[in-house]
């Protein structure tokens, strides 16, 4: 019998910030997936980043849930303070 990884539930956050022009999308992976979380952004004319955030280990959420936590409020950070240069 195989047993697959997978997401429990992927809650997703819209982000926009029209003041510096960006726009995009963070993901929470909750579960024993490969990854816990994953944003983009873009001006939707010219730049455009992502993200994901992996640990180096077989998944197991309940022993890597504080890091998580601490993590995604980095990534989410990033997003909100992302500025183009032009």
């Amino acid at each position: 019998m195989t047993m697959y990884v997978k997401a429990e539930s992927i809650p997703e956050q819209p982000f926009i910030n029209e003041e510096a022009n960006v726009f995009g999308m963070f993901y929470m992976i909750n579960g024993n997936a490969a990854t816990q979380a994953e944003f983009y952004t873009t001006d939707s004319l010219k730049h455009f980043l992502n993200g994901a955030l992996y640990f180096e280990a077989k998944p197991n959420f309940d022993s890597i849930y504080p890091a998580v936590v601490y993590l995604r409020n980095d990534m989410r950070v990033l997003m909100e303070t992302l500025q183009w240069n032009n």
